[in-house]
């Protein structure tokens, strides 16, 4: 059995990195963005910030569940001496939260906490922002991160009546920490699948054209030897091996999981939980029903993990068919 405790377990699994497909992907779009950060317009002088070339946005939608925030947390850790200047200087990433309700004003006094700058209550606006592009240069932040965008892009943040100038204005600071002049900015704009609306609107082309996008597709196949592989590891530090599991197991934990990656690994987790707490020496198909069971409370014949015919299992259609089911007894009776 493990020496740790149930808690020191769930920590020491939520540490664990497990590399899938999209990893690869995102990797490949930061290391770009790094790699053009010092970009010179004139090849002959420094790469001190008037000299660099405007810089370019670098978005990462998904959907709830899928993961994100860790793969971008891991991403950003790795970056490492990449985002040091050729002469070997040091720049620095921030990474802030868009504020709920969503304020221009807020979002400006958050990245100014982050770099510890005394936040003067009366400013405008427009004068918040020129303080962050300032603090920026000053701070040497080539890349800044703004996490759950869609706290802006949702419809009650757009859809009010000063929506259209609300988004122009957004926009346009988007673009003016892209194009700064002292100190062009690099940004990694992260959220669910509500951030891209923004990037189609017509008030938003001049940011549209400097922004790639990096989309974390639902699983597929291809991810499932990396949900086989973190399964392995989790029972490694549970000490407990897997008894009798289904070939197909993967497909099933996919399934549950509604193919989001976050979700899927957060199963496999509280099912190995459960198997420590019963002070059982092996995981087994039983502990993962019992917790996709907890988790949406529906019946056996709708559990990926019990249902024979489970591939044939509309996720999201359980519930209503559960309520179905649960009336024909009903008339039964």
């Amino acid at each position: 059995m493990s020496t740790l405790s149930v808690s020191e377990l769930i920590q020491s699994m939520r540490n664990l990195h497990i590399t899938f497909p999209r990893d690869g992907e995102l990797r490949v779009a930061l290391d770009l963005a790094c790699e053009q950060m010092w970009i010179r317009k004139d090849p002959e002088l420094g790469y001190e910030g008037r000299n660099r070339h405007e810089q370019d946005a670098l978005v990462i939608s998904g959907a709830t569940g899928a993961g994100k925030s860790h793969s971008i947390r891991k991403a950003l850790a790795n970056l490492g001496s990449i985002l040091a200047d050729p002469l070997g200087r040091p720049a620095r990433i921030v990474s802030v939260t868009t504020p709920s309700p969503f304020s221009g004003k807020e979002l400006a006094r958050r990245i100014l906490r982050v770099l510890e700058v005394d936040i003067n209550d009366k400013l405008t606006e427009v004068e918040l922002w020129e303080v962050v592009v300032a603090n920026c240069a000053g701070h040497r932040v080539a890349l800044l991160h703004i996490d759950e965008f869609q706290r802006f892009t949702t419809a009650k943040a757009v859809g009010r009546s000063e929506s259209g100038k609300s988004i122009e204005r957004l926009s346009a600071t988007l673009n003016e920490l892209l194009m700064a002049e002292d100190w062009p900015i690099t940004l990694l704009i992260s959220g669910t699948e509500d951030v891209l609306p923004f990037w189609r609107m017509r008030l938003v082309d001049q940011v549209h054209r400097r922004t790639k996008f990096v989309l974390f597709e639902p699983m597929n196949g291809r991810y499932h030897p990396a949900l086989r592989q973190a399964l392995s590891k989790y029972c490694q530090l549970a000490c407990i091996v897997e008894d009798g599991l289904e070939e197909d197991l993967a497909g099933r934990i996919a399934m549950a999981a509604e193919n989001t990656v976050g979700i899927a690994l957060e199963l496999m987790q509280e099912a190995v939980v459960s198997a420590v707490r019963e002070k059982s020496t092996s995981l087994s198909i039983s502990h993962f029903a019992r917790v996709y069971a907890a988790r949406t409370g529906l019946g056996r014949d709708f559990n990926p993990f019990l249902a024979k015919d489970w591939s044939k299992i509309g996720v999201r259609e359980k519930a209503e068919l559960e309520d179905r089911y649960e009336q024909k007894k009903g008339r039964a009776r």
